[in-house]
């Protein structure tokens, strides 16, 4: 599909996959932001993918961006960062197809869809802030 879409609209600046999670506890994948219980993001990049040093140039860049407008969006990945990078056989998700393509993990099973869908505007804010530079 992606590629698909990539055929049709050779033009795309960013390809954005969207996951849940699985979690080991709601707090930990749930923060506050104006007065709203949000489910954390989390990047998550394949260190498999060709086109792996260009796209942590932006989820760097995102990461950066969200912490500066909305303080605990991301969540923690293993290293203390918003960031897992799946490093298991030869899976690279979409991410072989563009350097534009990011995964991004919207809390876990244990969060509901309103957290989800909530968080989701504020990504919207900070691709935004990522495109616009």
């Amino acid at each position: 599909t992606v590629q698909r879409y990539r055929n049709q609209c050779a033009h795309l600046k960013l390809i954005i996959e969207l996951h849940i999670n699985s979690g080991p506890n709601k707090e930990a994948t749930t923060t506050v932001i104006n007065d709203q219980s949000l489910a954390r993001l989390l990047f998550v990049t394949s260190k498999n993918s060709p086109n792996y040093s260009q796209m942590m140039e932006a989820v760097n860049r995102m990461n950066y961006i969200s912490e500066e407008l909305f303080p605990g969006l991301v969540g923690e990945g293993k290293d203390g960062t918003g960031l897992y990078e799946y490093n298991h056989g030869s899976n690279t998700f979409n991410q072989k197809l563009s350097p534009a393509c990011i995964l991004t993990e919207f809390g876990t099973d244990l969060n509901t869809a309103q957290e989800a869908k909530l968080s989701a505007k504020y990504l919207a804010r900070v691709i935004a802030e990522y495109l616009n530079k």
